[in-house]
């Protein structure tokens, strides 16, 4: 384990996000004899059907390792040994970007004030959310903003079905996977949408 190479791996998901994104490129380092720490991204075979698993250490307890996504409401079902793990992520690469990837007790630092901020939003986003309801139901900014003319509708081809994206200027708002009953839509861009006229 310790002569294992530098990998390079594709992240796909979103439980990571927002410190790893679908698409980027990850610089993986082996262990060899160092210590897992809490806090370290990680690389490791998922125990039920070996794929690979990008996770934060959650706790290290002998030879007992928990993982969680950021994304994740929750600690990962199973446990791991030292040697499960394949490796640490130091590096993410967006386009032609190098990311610094926290690790260790940054790292743990970095999650946790993800999870707070989250906690933050879904409070404040419960008190406000009758407002929103409301003025979304009205269309009184999408009125002022001129309806749906500023947005655009891209359409593509995935495995399972057709995906549609939203588009207000160069940025995305929204998706619609194949197969969804419903489009996920940002706040506070749902104001902007008649969600009827969409396809």
């Amino acid at each position: 384990m310790e002569n294992d190479p530098v990998q390079s791996l594709t992240y796909t998901g979103g439980s990571m996000k927002p410190i790893l994104r679908d698409g980027d490129g990850l610089t993986v380092e082996p262990y060899g004899c160092g210590k897992r720490r809490v806090g370290d991204i990680v690389v490791f075979k998922d125990p039920e059907n070996s794929q690979k698993i990008i996770h934060r250490i959650a706790s290290v307890r002998k030879d007992a390792i928990r993982t969680r996504g950021d994304h994740n409401t929750g600690v990962d079902s199973w446990i791991l040994e030292p040697e499960e793990i394949i490796g640490k992520v130091v590096f993410a690469w967006r386009g032609n970007r190098r990311i610094r990837v926290w690790n260790g007790l940054a790292g743990q630092i970095h999650a946790l004030a993800f999870r707070a901020g989250r906690e933050m939003d879904r409070l404040v986003s419960s008190l406000l959310h009758p407002s929103y309801r409301w003025l979304s139901r009205k269309g009184l900014v999408r009125k002022l903003m001129g309806g749906n003319s500023r947005i655009r509708i891209l359409s593509l081809q995935r495995p399972d079905g057709e995906e549609f994206q939203l588009f207000f200027k160069n940025r995305q708002i929204g998706r619609r996977r194949p197969g969804a009953p419903s489009w996920e839509i940002k706040r506070p861009y749902r104001l902007l949408i008649d969600e009827s006229t969409l396809p």
